[in-house]
């Protein structure tokens, strides 16, 4: 799930290792942000969409008013709202705060692999974001 992720993390941490503390925490932020919003359509790492619900808890949803369609992993927003990250010596690590929320993303990422990011067009976001970084680091 999260190894693709930690791979491409630990990747850009030996190019960057020029970055401060601050820049690498805003590259974080944005992967966070990603990874969020494409979850919260319905979308897989992959751009590709969730499978859907099981019939069943598609009617659970449906009783308590909630989306049903595309799925979008959010009952209360809490696993989704968890996702924290850190820098460190070593680079940007992105994690579950809580123990109970990454068991359910865990779960999760059996049917929908939503935990990453590898899609062209978002590391290319992130890319353009470390490229402005380094530009406005050599410009100081």
């Amino acid at each position: 799930m999260a190894s693709d992720l930690k791979k491409a993390f630990d990747r850009l941490s030996e190019v960057l290792t020029w970055a401060p503390p601050q820049a690498l925490e805003e590259v974080a932020q944005f992967a966070i942000h990603i990874i969020t919003l494409r979850t919260r359509k319905g979308l897989d790492a992959d751009g590709s969409p969730f499978k859907p619900y099981v019939k069943k808890y598609a009617q659970w949803r449906k009783r308590k008013k909630l989306r049903t369609a595309p799925p979008d992993l959010t009952v209360t927003g809490h696993m989704l709202g968890s996702i924290v990250s850190s820098v460190t010596e070593n680079g940007i690590s992105l994690e579950f705060s809580s123990p109970k929320e990454l068991a359910k993303a865990i779960g999760n990422s059996h049917t929908r692999d939503f935990f990453d990011i590898r899609r062209d067009v978002e590391l290319d976001a992130i890319t353009d974001m470390i490229g402005d970084a380094l530009l406005e680091e050599i410009l100081k």
